[in-house]
């Protein structure tokens, strides 16, 4: 609902885009828009996610010779087999990592290209909690070291908790435990 910042008058709310990324090649960056433009949309939540707001390489990589976007579709071909869903998701993505550290695959450390270390991964997931137990079952099987530091939910991080405690001051400056 706010005007862009060049546009915003002298005291008035405004909306600054932060469209340039200078962490993501820019293939992970067109997946990421081609998602965003699927799932924002003005008759979803209020949004239409246009070229305006399309995230946009802040710097250059070195070339790789690989598709750094991978999209994996997994299916239960065995209706019988009783094998956990999650589990399924587990083997796959570990035995996936393997072969990226197997390969050696190239990734870009400072303006050069090196192999990947089993360090340079991390697994996202939306609830640690019940989810990382069977990951790191299956990691280990495939012989690759990894850790779990959080347990719990997203909102319980340092870092989310500091972002409240701002946005708790933001509303009210007076408040003295955030």
């Amino acid at each position: 609902a706010y005007p862009n910042h060049d546009r915003a008058k002298t005291g008035e709310p405004r909306k600054i885009l932060l469209s340039e990324n200078f962490r993501s090649r820019p293939q992970i960056l067109s997946a990421c828009n081609d998602v965003f433009r699927l799932i924002m949309r003005k008759q979803v939540g209020d949004l239409d996610y246009g070229e305006a707001e399309a995230l946009r390489p802040g710097r250059s990589f070195p070339e790789v010779a690989y598709t750094p976007v991978e999209l994996h579709c997994l299916t239960n071909s065995s209706p019988e087999t009783t094998i956990d869903k999650r589990d399924q998701e587990a083997e796959y993505v570990a035995e996936r990592i393997r072969q990226l550290l197997a390969e050696n695959t190239p990734i870009t450390d400072g303006e050069h290209l090196r192999p990947v270390k089993p360090s340079d991964i991390v697994i996202l997931m939306r609830s640690i909690s019940s989810n990382v137990q069977p990951y790191l079952e299956a990691l280990k099987r495939c012989g690759i070291p990894a850790v779990s530091s959080r347990s719990g939910s997203l909102l319980d991080t340092t870092e989310i908790q500091i972002l409240i405690a701002f946005l708790q001051i933001i509303d009210n400056p007076h408040q003295d435990v955030a």
